[in-house]
C-alpha cells in the first residue's frame, strides 16, 4: 500500500510540475502575443459620421412584458433587490462590496492557476484524506462494522 501511495504521490508531483511548467510557457506567450497587439490601432466598430456606435437609452413608457403590457413606472425592484435602471457597473461594484474581502483575495489568486494544477491540488488532497482513514484505521483496533 505504501509502494502505492509514493507512486501516486510522485505522479502528482510530476503533474504538478508540467503544470507549472505549462503555466509559465502560456504567461510568456501571452505577453509576447500582447506586446504584438498594442502597436495596432483598435477598429472603430462605430457607424461613420456617428460618434459611438451604441447609445444605451433606459426605457420610457409603455413596455410588452411577459405579463402583458406595462409602464415602466409601475416596474418595482425585484425580489432579489435589482432594479432595472441599475447599470451593470452598480450592479458588480454592489456585488463585490458584499463579498468578504478575504474570499476576493484567495479567488484572485486562484483564478490565476491553470487547470492542471487545480485537478493535481484535487487529486493530492483526495489522497492525503483517504492516507489519513487508511492510517486511522490501521491503527485503531478492529471493531464490529
Amino acid at each position: 500500500m505504501r509502494h502505492r501511495l509514493g507512486h501516486t504521490v510522485r505522479l502528482t508531483v510530476v503533474m504538478l510540475m508540467v503544470s507549472f511548467l505549462a503555466n509559465a510557457s502560456a504567461t510568456k506567450r501571452d505577453e509576447v502575443a500582447q506586446a504584438r497587439t498594442a502597436s495596432f490601432e483598435p477598429i472603430s466598430l462605430a457607424t461613420p459620421g456617428i460618434e459611438s456606435g451604441l447609445n444605451p437609452v433606459p426605457p420610457v413608457g409603455w413596455r410588452r412584458t411577459t405579463r402583458g403590457w406595462e409602464h415602466i413606472n409601475t416596474w418595482a425592484e425585484t425580489a432579489s433587490g435589482i432594479r432595472t435602471n441599475d447599470s451593470i457597473q452598480s450592479l458588480l461594484d454592489r456585488q463585490a462590496a458584499e463579498e468578504p474581502a478575504v474570499a476576493r483575495s484567495v479567488l484572485a489568486r486562484v483564478s490565476g492557476w491553470s487547470p492542471l494544477t487545480f485537478a493535481s491540488l484535487q487529486v493530492l488532497a483526495i489522497l492525503a484524506i483517504t492516507g489519513i482513514t487508511r492510517l486511522q484505521r490501521q491503527a485503531s483496533p478492529m471493531t464490529a462494522r
